[in-house]
């Protein structure tokens, strides 16, 4: 009987009928949500405070917001947020 190789379609099953669920293995950091695709997946990082591909890197608000706690405090990054 024929053996099909699905090891680089995305696929897999007897015949790569079946797509394989990249987001089952949950890659996404920090509450990202994960879209699954044809051998891949996407990461959305959006309102989670991360960036990256998988949500990896925390966003300094502190510097990319330029937050100035209205003259009198200090900003202080925290992981995801600032305070």
């Amino acid at each position: 009987t024929p053996v099909c190789d699905c090891s680089q379609t995305g696929y897999n099953g007897r015949y790569c009928e079946l797509n394989i669920n990249e987001c089952e293995s949950i890659p996404c950091q920090n509450n990202g949500t994960c879209t699954d695709l044809i051998a891949a997946f996407d990461c959305d990082c959006s309102g989670t405070g991360f960036v990256g591909d998988v949500c990896e890197i925390d966003i300094d608000e502190c510097l990319t917001e330029n937050i100035s706690c209205g003259g009198l405090g200090t900003c202080i990054n925290t992981k995801g947020s600032y305070k």
